[in-house]
């Protein structure tokens, strides 16, 4: 199971309780978090005064939530989670780079206790591989977004992008490059109003199996007004 962009205090409690109902379901043995658990709008480079007048605790409070519910097996460190680390190191007041390191530590020890598996944001480390795919983040947010990541990687699952996009560039492994939509809920998210390309997010999550030769069958879980179909089993006819 592969979800990624919950963002914190901005993810959607549909979304969410209908993501955990199917991992209840599904019951996953691998269950990745590709990133972004957390906002940390005020701590972002382009951040308005309006965002920096926020504290983060109920944004860092509502990540671990989520990620305690979700209980990833792996997690993808995302660029919104990354400016944690940003600001705990290049912060000019030492209070703030305290308070993100203590909380960058709480994040790792949390995850620690889960068994979690963590990948750095990171192009090469970053990326973690299962069967015949690579799950990653993701570092390219346009619409040929799933496109490059193939071309990198060759069979890709990101997130960052908020919507679904399949794309299979020509090569010689025939790969494919997915995104996955998000679980956040765009309509809280101010920033979010500032970019047309915002209005073809998606939520969601994806989900899959492995094939007795290590290859991965995937399927995408799309939310339509609020609701979603979810299946709990595979056939192999």
């Amino acid at each position: 199971m592969y979800v990624s962009d919950s963002h914190g205090d901005l993810i959607d409690p549909r979304a969410r309780d209908a993501c955990l109902a199917f991992k209840r379901k599904f019951k996953p043995d691998i269950r990745i978090h590709g990133g972004d658990a957390f906002d940390f709008r005020p701590l972002g480079r382009h951040a308005t005064d309006e965002d920096k007048q926020e504290g983060i605790k109920a944004d860092y409070d509502a990540g671990i939530a989520f990620l305690k519910a979700y209980k990833p097996t792996v997690f993808l460190w995302g660029n919104h989670d990354d400016r944690l680390i940003a600001t705990a190191r290049k912060a000019s007041s030492g209070d703030m780079r305290n308070y993100c390191t203590m909380l960058h530590n709480h994040v790792i020890d949390t995850l620690a206790d889960m068994d979690c598996e963590v990948r750095p944001y990171d192009v090469q480390h970053g990326a973690y591989q299962l069967g015949d795919h690579y799950f990653v983040h993701g570092y390219n947010a346009n619409m040929h977004a799933a496109h490059k990541a193939a071309s990198i990687y060759g069979n890709v699952i990101m997130g960052h992008v908020h919507r679904f996009l399949v794309a299979k560039p020509p090569r010689i492994d025939n790969a494919t490059g997915y995104t996955c939509g998000c679980l956040m809920d765009p309509q809280r998210a101010s920033y979010a109003r500032r970019s047309p390309s915002t209005l073809s997010w998606e939520q969601g999550w994806m989900y899959g199996w492995i094939t007795d030769n290590d290859k991965l069958i995937v399927q995408s879980i799309r939310g339509i007004d609020g609701r979603w179909f979810i299946p709990n089993s595979f056939k192999e006819y």
